[in-house]
């Protein structure tokens, strides 16, 4: 059942000895509690994402379940972020270094449908993470949630928070593909006061001029 919703929701196919280490434990069968506390894990969608992306480390360290909880590293977030200035792990270029990630990760990428500066963290050895899954979603998945073929009137009816698809004969379709570097540059576009040190940083502008203004020839700021 496990795999089944995994494949359906995930686009994942796991063998019995790999979904067994995904949750670090054995079940026993025969035990309802166990067995129910192992269905709701994977049906949260923030555990399904930190263990399956767990060698990429894109996400909170999973430490280990209790029943149906489970717990992860602590992230910080740097004072200097939330005032507008730059810091040496978290900045413009080490997010944007994340996102590209994301896009590029097999065999399905993570597309990021939200973008806020709060929404990122460093881990102890300064790694930058999301705090959670809430935002991030499978390319496979992400395309079935915009072109369910509901009703729509715009296309902003076919959304998945910040992921837009396309609605055409008041019917949701399958979107456009979207970059999680498009995403990035979308916010810094609309919140400029949180990225004051763009102004001060030729290396950081440069890098942002590149990644935002040439690549996808938008006048970003």
């Amino acid at each position: 059942m496990v795999k089944m919703h995994l494949l359906l929701n995930y686009n994942v196919t796991l063998e019995d000895n790999v979904l067994k280490r995904l949750i670090n434990n054995e079940v026993d069968e025969n035990e309802p509690t166990q067995i129910k506390d192992f269905w709701n894990l994977f049906n949260d969608n923030d555990f399904v994402m930190t263990k399956l992306f767990e060698d990429e480390a894109i996400l909170p360290t999973m430490l280990g379940t209790c029943g149906s909880m489970f717990v992860t590293e602590h992230l910080h977030t740097p004072f200097e972020i939330r005032n507008g200035f730059t810091h040496k792990h978290l900045n413009f270029q080490t997010i944007y270094e994340y996102v590209l990630r994301l896009d590029m990760l097999n065999p399905d990428p993570v597309k990021i449908c939200k973008v806020r500066l709060d929404y990122f963290s460093l881990s102890a050895d300064n790694r930058v993470k999301a705090r959670n899954a809430r935002y991030l979603m499978l390319e496979s998945q992400l395309l079935k949630e915009l072109a369910s073929g509901k009703s729509c009137w715009y296309d902003t009816d076919c959304h998945w928070f910040d992921c837009i698809g396309s609605c055409v004969k008041n019917k949701c379709i399958k979107p456009p593909r979207q970059s999680n570097v498009q995403q990035l540059c979308q916010y810094v576009h609309m919140n400029p006061e949180q990225f004051r040190y763009f102004r001060a940083q030729d290396e950081m502008r440069i890098l942002y001029e590149y990644a935002c203004k040439r690549k996808y020839r938008k006048n970003y700021w």
